[in-house]
């Protein structure tokens, strides 16, 4: 895919933008995963928290497990960057307490093993055991 030339580019942007610049011409712009991603991205902290406050409330709104994990742990990032490990923490937490209610609930042994492997659901139980 061609890229486009990025606004400002090559006038005197900061260094941690730039490094981020590449990560923002990928993702799409729609809908309410990009734009918390965006957000983040660019460092614009609030809007991010708010995006995924949004992704959260419509999750849990529709029952939505997945999504409510992957929001959680996006929450855990987000608090990681600001560097509130202790809220990111209990994000990490929330997002492994969701997997586990999901895990819980099948019945079939080897559905519960694919969950358990998932590389996903993997790095939810290292961030909430290592956070």
């Amino acid at each position: 895919m061609a890229r486009r030339p990025r606004p400002g580019a090559g006038r005197g942007r900061s260094v941690s933008r730039d490094r981020h610049a590449d990560e923002l011409a990928e993702v799409p712009r729609q809908g309410l995963a990009p734009r918390r991603e965006i957000a983040r991205l660019e460092r614009r902290w609030e809007q991010a928290e708010a995006a995924l406050r949004e992704a959260l409330s419509v999750a849990e709104a529709i029952g939505n497990p997945p999504q409510l994990w992957k929001t959680h742990t996006a929450l855990g990032r987000l608090h990681a960057d600001l560097r509130q490990p202790e809220t990111a923490r209990r994000a990490w937490e929330a997002a492994r307490a969701v997997i586990e209610r999901v895990r819980t609930g099948l019945r079939h042994e080897r559905l519960r093993a694919s969950l358990e492997r998932a590389p996903e659901v993997r790095r939810v139980y290292e961030l909430a055991a290592g956070a």
